[in-house]
């Protein structure tokens, strides 16, 4: 049975003497914390409720994370097309070296002026960034949309 260590985080089977095997802390003592993992994608909207807080809110805030395409590698020694310093500009320009995600999380006005939010994951191909926040905001996202039917 997978279980989310409250301390790091991380979904787990625990071990034989209950401990999470990726820090070592008891699972057995750790009770339903007011915290979890929560995954935003980059151009959706999720949730009313402050990520940090867990009180009802309609401001958000932007991160913005980017990196080293380690997956681009172009052949500089080649005699391809992919060599021409011309291929070499426009995959730059492109932003084929780069990855970037950019997402919107609800946090209230008094959480805002705290530091900035740093997202636990970042999957630069899904573009998505997975921080820890309030169990608020992960139920309201789980709970499915109430519909209005006229009678």
């Amino acid at each position: 049975m997978r279980v989310e260590c409250q301390n790091c985080f991380v979904d787990v089977i625990p071990m034989e003497n209950s401990c999470c095997p990726a820090c070592g802390v008891s699972l057995i003592s750790q009770q339903a914390g007011l915290r979890t993992k929560i995954t935003f994608s980059q151009g959706e909207r999720k949730g009313s409720h402050c990520m940090r807080c867990g009180n009802p809110t309609r401001s958000t805030a932007k991160i913005f994370k980017k990196s080293r395409n380690h997956n681009y590698q172009p052949n500089p020694g080649g005699h391809d097309i992919q060599a021409h310093p011309l291929a070499l500009l426009l995959n730059f320009v492109a932003g084929k070296y780069r990855h970037s995600v950019e997402v919107n999380i609800p946090l209230c006005e008094r959480c805002r002026k705290e530091d900035e939010p740093e997202p636990k994951y970042i999957d630069f191909e899904k573009r998505t960034m997975t921080f820890i926040g309030h169990c608020a905001l992960r139920d309201e996202m789980r709970t499915p949309a109430r519909s209005s039917t006229l009678v």
